[in-house]
């Protein structure tokens, strides 16, 4: 998992998380990229973005795309990806109309 700052990372506030001393097992993020190379990821890597790759405003829309592009990217271009299943979910709805 990929330790991101304050209210971009859910996990701590999983009372199930905090209890059973799970939240020793978030990680950099670059452990992640490191891990896909090597062909070692976690049965289950669940990412959070940071603000400035969130898409949320003002963040650009087109540099979350590119961070998503990355992190996949390295999963397909490492050894774990013949057998990997990449399931990508937005906390929002309704599309980006207020960037504009």
């Amino acid at each position: 998992m990929a330790r991101t700052p304050g209210i971009w990372n859910p996990l701590p506030y999983f009372d199930t998380v905090k209890d059973d001393g799970e939240l020793s097992l978030i990680q950099p993020l670059e452990n992640f990229y490191t891990q896909a190379r090597e062909g070692t990821l976690p049965s289950i890597s669940w990412i959070a973005p940071a603000g400035r790759v969130s898409e949320h405003p003002p963040a650009l829309v087109s540099a979350g795309q590119s961070w998503v592009t990355g992190l996949i990217n390295a999963v397909m271009q490492g050894p774990d990806w013949k057998d990997c299943a990449i399931f990508l979910v937005w906390d929002d709805w309704s599309g980006f109309y207020d960037h504009v």
